[in-house]
């Protein structure tokens, strides 16, 4: 089991308990250590990370193979592949996702702390939707 370097986020929400376990972080990433990526995005929600091997710049001791770890009380699925394209690789975790919300991510996000609370009290105030879209702050110089 790995362990974080941040305590956990708060579990609760307008004094209810939150389900965390309904949201399912999906991440494309190429050549990163996975675990280290994980504490990297400061994720703390079940994730399917999709890692695309290439190259000549694989970590050192990265294998294509399939691996299930938790974090915390946290699983995050790291799929390990040799093949390249983001949308092979978002099309990857989607079909590999198991969870009733799902939220795609790149390798270069840091999420808040409290995300997984905030993202699913959204959905839980619009149960008419399908599909919400949230703004994000842009790291410095990834502005588009």
């Amino acid at each position: 089991m790995l362990k974080r370097n941040r305590p956990l986020p708060r579990r609760k929400r307008d004094g209810e308990e939150m389900d965390v376990n309904r949201l399912q972080i999906l991440v494309s990433a190429v050549n990163k250590d996975p675990h280290r990526l994980i504490n990297s995005m400061d994720i703390a929600s079940d994730a399917i990370i999709v890692n695309q091997l290439i190259g000549d710049e694989v970590p050192a001791g990265v294998v294509p193979a399939d691996q299930e770890n938790e974090v915390d009380e946290f699983k995050a699925r790291i799929l390990n592949r040799q093949e390249k394209g983001v949308g092979l690789s978002r099309n990857t975790a989607l079909e590999a996702a198991d969870h009733e919300i799902i939220q795609f991510g790149d390798d270069d996000i840091v999420y808040d702390e409290g995300y997984a609370e905030t993202i699913l009290a959204e959905f839980d105030a619009h149960p008419e939707a399908d599909v919400l879209v949230f703004n994000v702050k842009a790291q410095e110089g990834r502005e588009t």
